[in-house]
């Protein structure tokens, strides 16, 4: 229990302390299931939309499958253990997956999972993600590693929605940097014909592009 509380301390200190998702996602995953004791995890954040979900942190796979799973599937809220999850805001063990009516195996993923624990991140009313842990064995998951997990989630979430905000603020900062180098690079044509190729080229260098093409209507066609 000591040993827990400490690691928990120090986990909320690691964390509150970063700044990036995916590194926060990463580090809070390695210490659950270290904690736990398995080998399998992942971690589940919200779209931009609010009602997808997309792997921010698994283990085990490469970036490259990750990605590979993110553009090949579509995971809502409204299914799944981890919609169930989501929706009640209520870690769960499911000793058995084979007995639940709401598992949905993903295959390449956890299609050879036997039972699971799942909890919800949730940073002040909102549900900002799921940390599921997996096992090849069922009945592996205690109501003490529920607890124990239930206590990592709280600094997990509350990191994970800081290092969201920090990076809409980055991006958005970004953005108004971009308008002010073109604003002041537009001063400085001396023509019309200059205007063209300077918008190009920011919009090049802003969206970090190889090359880019601006066609003009001529004559309204």
């Amino acid at each position: 229990e000591q040993h827990n509380t400490a690691l928990l301390y120090h986990l909320s200190l690691e964390l509150a302390a970063n700044l990036n998702e995916e590194n926060v996602a990463h580090r809070a995953l390695q210490a659950a299931t270290e904690a736990v004791g398995v080998q399998r995890g992942n971690i589940l954040t919200f779209e931009e939309d609010g009602e997808r979900l997309r792997l921010l942190a698994v283990t085990g796979y490469d970036r490259e499958t990750v990605d590979s799973l993110n553009q090949r599937l579509s995971w809502t809220a409204s299914r799944g253990v981890t919609g169930r999850v989501v929706r009640t805001r209520a870690a769960t063990i499911v000793p058995n997956v084979s007995q639940d009516a709401d598992w949905i195996p993903i295959s390449g993923l956890d299609d050879w999972a036997q039972s699971i624990l799942s909890v919800p991140l949730v940073a002040g009313n909102r549900v900002v993600g799921v940390l599921n842990l997996l096992s090849e064995q069922p009945d592996f998951f205690k109501i003490e590693n529920l607890s124990l997990i239930s206590a990592f989630a709280s600094p997990v979430a509350l990191s994970l929605q800081n290092a969201g905000l920090y990076e809409s603020l980055r991006q958005r900062l970004a953005e108004l940097e971009i308008l002010a180098n073109t604003s002041s690079a537009l001063r400085k044509a001396q023509s019309y014909a200059d205007i063209p190729p300077i918008l190009l080229t920011k919009a090049v260098e802003g969206l970090n592009a190889n090359a880019g093409v601006l066609l003009l209507l001529e004559n309204g066609e």
